[in-house]
């Protein structure tokens, strides 16, 4: 009788990122944008520290990785992905250069970053993820605030002694059923993400898949109008030079704009990099191209993400032969089971995702919402506004 090997394996930081076999930890595009900040990252350099100097030998554990083995060494990264990322800042500013990779599948910039570290470019043909650069600066700052950036004794103790518990979900386990059951410490996966995913995999190529998570994620950000989260898409295509309307009436003209927005930037960098070199002298008037960064205004939503996704799900299947509205459960925890039992196919994904926006931008600025004032004698905070744009002006209206 063959004897599986147990999926749960305690290792070292050194095992998870020097191993011979040369892994690859790919974090897929449905996880979140790395997010820890300054305190988080300090905490756990602090932690590690305060263990190193009572001169133990027992391991120290900082927590667990959830992975899915892909095969070629190559393992998705299911849950734990800000602790790893961490891991991998921390011994870029130990000056420790790691065999093993961690890759950003789908986000160039961050997987360009992550790769750079600690020399960030930034030029008009490289974007950084500034969650990434800020990590890796907090990092360093904290091992040097501890006197411990050159420490070849703490170094050594990091790599040996701090241990993480590493899951290897079973290749035959249903990922779906996992992802629903999982209750990890940490931030875990949202039902939500998990339907992104699921719905991204249906459809037809990465373009699309692109435009789609462009779509979900300005929509995720509840508290903030639509026209000034849209990223990767230039909002006046969307939703008109004034920015409160929609001049657009499918998903495939959000991927025709998505390419157009692509070329032209690629056309913009390399007309850049020729005046760069008939006049190197001048170069840094290209490098220092700085962009009107718009504040954006944010108010408290009177819904919830999930419950609005299946809101816009229940209007998408208004139209069904067959569809009973008064069986659909608009209960945030019934939400893949919704959508499980919607099924939907390549273009109801497009159908959806086009849905999706036009009904966020709907409910930002024609349904009356909760303005971040006080609810005083003098200050009504209830509003019916629409985000208006005159020139380069943006405000409510």
């Amino acid at each position: 009788m063959s004897q599986k090997q147990f999926p749960l394996k305690e290792v070292s930081i050194e095992e998870l990122f020097f191993s011979p076999e040369k892994n690859i930890y790919e974090i897929p595009i449905y996880q979140r944008n790395y997010a820890w900040e300054k305190d988080e990252i300090a905490a756990l350099i602090s932690d590690v520290y305060d263990e190193y100097k009572k001169g133990t030998e027992k391991p120290y554990y900082i927590g667990t990785l959830v992975s899915y083995p892909k095969g070629d060494n190559t393992y998705e990264v299911i849950d734990g992905q800000q602790r790893l990322t961490t891991i991998r800042l921390i011994l870029a500013a130990l000056k420790c250069n790691p065999s093993n990779k961690l890759t950003y599948r789908a986000r160039k910039r961050s997987d360009e970053t992550i790769r750079h570290i600690p020399n960030f470019i930034k030029d008009e043909n490289h974007e950084v993820d500034d969650g990434i650069e800020h990590g890796y600066k907090y990092a360093e700052s904290a091992l040097n605030d501890l006197g411990i950036a050159k420490d070849d004794k703490f170094i050594k103790y990091f790599l040996e002694r701090v241990h993480i518990i590493h899951y290897k979900v079973p290749k035959d386990i249903d990922l779906n059923h996992y992802f629903e059951i999982m209750n990890s410490r940490g931030e875990q996966l949202e039902k939500h993400e998990i339907e992104k995913a699921n719905l991204m995999q249906k459809l037809d190529n990465d373009d699309e898949r692109k435009v789609f998570n462009i779509i979900w994620e300005c929509c995720s950000n509840m508290s903030v109008y639509v026209q000034q989260s849209i990223d990767g898409i230039k909002a006046e295509d969307i939703f008109g030079n004034n920015l409160h309307s929609l001049s657009i009436g499918s998903f495939d003209e959000l991927v025709r704009l998505y390419l157009n927005e692509t070329g032209e930037k690629q056309e913009l960098n390399k007309k850049i990099s020729i005046k760069k070199l008939i006049n190197p002298d001048k170069g840094n008037e290209w490098e220092e191209i700085k962009e009107e960064i718009e504040k954006k205004d944010s108010f408290q939503p009177i819904i919830d993400f999930p419950n609005f996704l299946l809101i816009v799900l229940k209007i998408t299947r208004m139209s069904e032969s067959g569809f009973n509205p008064t069986s659909f459960n608009l209960d945030d925890k019934e939400l893949l089971n919704e959508f499980k039992n919607t099924n939907m196919n390549a273009e109801q994904v497009r159908n959806f995702g086009f849905a999706l926006l036009k009904a966020k931008f709907l409910l930002d600025n024609y349904i009356v919402h909760h303005s971040k004032e006080d609810d005083t004698i003098d200050s009504n905070p209830w509003k019916l506004q629409v985000w208006h744009k005159e020139g380069k002006n943006s405000y409510l209206k």
